[in-house]
């Protein structure tokens, strides 16, 4: 399935659409906009790092290796994390451990709503 891309920005797609549900498995990940995550971010707890690169990749949204850190450049397959971008200044993060914050989480970032840390249990971190 193709996404549509609004403009030129890198990662945006056409928020009138639904993304498609793309890994078979016990925990499929679901979300009806990319935006949700920034009210509801404890739902990537609902499916595994693994699960929601692949919906990203599929949805069209070409998930990134991190762009600093120790993992920079890193491929997810090879151990590596994944960033994915969205309407403009808008970034989801999977950070998958070590480094300097020592475990697994999510990190998700807007112009409007700054940082928000998640673990892997869907909780907001400090």
């Amino acid at each position: 399935m193709s996404v549509p891309v609004i403009g030129a920005v890198r990662g945006a797609w056409n928020l009138s659409r639904r993304m498609p549900a793309a890994v078979a498995g016990t925990r499929t990940p679901r979300l009806d906009n990319l935006d949700n995550l920034l009210s509801n971010p404890g739902q990537l707890n609902n499916a595994t790092p693994t699960q929601w690169f692949n919906f990203f990749k599929n949805a069209g949204h070409n998930p990134q290796p991190l762009g600093q850190g120790s993992l920079r450049g890193v491929p997810f397959n090879q151990g590596g994390g994944f960033r994915v971008y969205w309407g403009g200044d808008r970034t989801l993060q999977f950070h998958p451990g070590g480094g300097q914050h020592g475990i697994s989480y999510w990190k998700i970032t807007s112009g409007t709503g700054g940082k928000i840390r998640i673990d892997m249990s869907g909780n907001i971190l400090p």
